[in-house]
């Protein structure tokens, strides 16, 4: 059984991978001035592999030379009746979450992505249904201090718990771009 669960996992890792080319139009259309570097797409190189382990799939280079980190994730079709943010939260196995990462960075005052992009592909898998993309260190302390108060809910098979918010709840200065509200404007 757990031969199949990798297997998923890898089946689903290279999706994710091929999903980025609808995603990197709308990150250039966002960060017009920037340049986007893919992280991880080379896991060979060890600060790639470092990065995209801490939750940053892509690298922004603004044009005055600072940098951000975007973490990213793409849902399947099959999933468009869900219009929520989920955060792995904990797995039986103990291995370590994308939450608990996030939470042991900010206490450090470590790394965290500055940005997590959230996208449903549409059924024709040929670009975006929906697409957004969060404050995450912002986010993530609204959970921390009680501001917003996820739901806690299990994978089918047991395999791990997400916090969940609907993107209903989540309040508009968290969001650099929401695709489901015309009037929003990006603020930088």
């Amino acid at each position: 059984m757990a031969l199949q669960v990798k297997k998923d996992w890898r089946t689903d890792d290279k999706w994710a991978l091929e999903m980025q080319r609808f995603a990197l139009p709308i990150y250039r259309q966002v960060w017009a001035d920037a340049s986007i570097v893919e992280l991880d797409k080379d896991k060979r190189n060890q600060l790639s592999r470092v990065l995209d382990i801490g939750g940053a799939d892509k690298m922004i280079k603004f044009a005055d030379g600072g940098l951000a980190f975007l973490a990213q994730r793409f849902r399947r079709w099959k999933y468009n009746e869900y219009d929520d943010f989920t955060l792995r939260k904990n797995r039986p196995s103990g291995n370590v979450t994308e939450y608990e990462k996030g939470i042991l960075a900010l206490e450090r005052h470590g790394f965290v992505a500055g940005f997590y992009s959230y996208g449903l592909v549409n059924q024709a898998e040929t670009g975006f249904e929906r697409f957004r993309i969060l404050r995450y260190p912002e986010l993530l302390k609204a959970i921390l201090a009680g501001e917003l108060q996820p739901k806690t809910l299990s994978n089918a098979n047991g395999s791990s718990n997400f916090l969940v918010i609907p993107f209903t709840r989540i309040p508009k200065h968290f969001f650099v771009l929401d695709n489901n509200n015309a009037n929003h404007q990006a603020r930088f």
